[in-house]
């Protein structure tokens, strides 16, 4: 099969390339203003947490679910009812509703960040893949994942623009850190589905005590979910990367790059101490309102502050 490139878009000169397997793309790609990042209907957002890492974001609008899955249909079912019934116990006024609140919160807070960013990545089927009319290549086809397996090798898929700080990353290290992050959550929360189904038959017994909920219980069939659907995420992004029939083009939106450094003026950084070197913290206190503000994502607020509480806590153990 032939490899396939990523061509730069018109009046970009491609004078280097970087490649990730058997396909390459350009190390210059179009700069975007924000308007249009915000217009465009399905994109991945790399927000730089650090030097080393990135938070990677997939946002699209309703309209691209696939409204004929019966499994996402019951999975949205269930999360409303699910929670509703969070909310009830979070304004219970009882005191052992509120233990068992701080309690769970606290073990959630716990869990890796990079999970937080899985999570945003649907399962492939989930979403309707994006396609070129046959006569009219300015039509959008929009198809189910079962569809566009069939007919992948006859149509023109519509390219996933990657939005990033030019200042700050490149196509060659939001690849890596892409790379890595599908890796290490396959291997994750693969690991940790079969643990939380396998810890569900232990908390059986509770279920005799009818004065006591079976907290253990739930809490280990949200993380078999959640860890299912981390897994779902991190093999959307594997096919996202490793399929050659997905159009990537990296993108430099205009402005972002002083977004963090504007955030970043007055903060201070990591330092050294000896042989140990603190990470040097892109993402703060002081960038996160910023961040939130003009990318219009402020539905991450609660993922992004758990990502700085974790860097800030490693940079303080590696400081010490």
């Amino acid at each position: 099969m032939m490899p396939s490139i990523f061509i730069a878009p018109a009046g970009i000169r491609a004078t280097s390339r970087v490649c990730y397997r058997t396909r390459a793309y350009s190390t210059k790609p179009e700069k975007v203003t924000l308007q249009k990042y915000l217009n465009d209907p399905v994109k991945v957002t790399v927000i730089p947490i650090s030097d080393k890492d990135s938070f990677v974001y997939y946002k699209h609008t309703e309209s691209l679910f696939n409204s004929q899955s019966r499994i996402l249909k019951t999975e949205k079912w269930i999360v409303e009812k699910s929670v509703k019934l969070w909310g009830k116990l979070k304004k219970s006024p009882k005191s052992y509703n509120k233990k068992i609140v701080s309690m769970v919160q606290s073990l959630l807070n716990s869990t890796p960040w990079s999970e937080n960013s899985l999570l945003t990545i649907p399962s492939e089927s989930y979403i309707l893949k994006r396609i070129k009319g046959e006569t009219d290549k300015a039509q959008e086809i929009r198809l189910t994942l079962k569809d566009y397996t069939v007919k992948a090798h006859k149509v023109d898929t519509q390219p996933l623009h990657i939005y990033y700080p030019a200042e700050i990353s490149n196509p060659g290290e939001c690849l890596k850190q892409m790379k890595r992050l599908y890796q290490d959550g396959l291997a994750y929360h693969k690991k940790w589905t079969l643990y939380c189904i396998l810890g569900l038959p232990l908390t059986i017994p509770l279920i005799l005590i009818p004065l006591i909920p079976n907290v253990p219980g739930f809490y280990l069939s949200y993380r078999a979910y959640v860890n299912i659907k981390a897994y779902l995420g991190a093999k959307h992004l594997k096919s996202l990367l490793e399929n050659s029939n997905q159009q990537l083009e990296f993108k430099e939106l205009q402005g972002y790059s002083d977004v963090y450094k504007r955030g970043n003026s007055s903060h201070p950084q990591g330092t050294q101490e000896g042989p140990k070197i603190a990470p040097k913290l892109l993402l703060n206190k002081q960038t996160l309102p910023l961040i939130l503000d003009f990318l219009k994502v402020h539905e991450l607020e609660s993922d992004l502050n758990k990502v700085i509480f974790q860097k800030s806590k490693q940079q303080e153990e590696i400081k010490n």
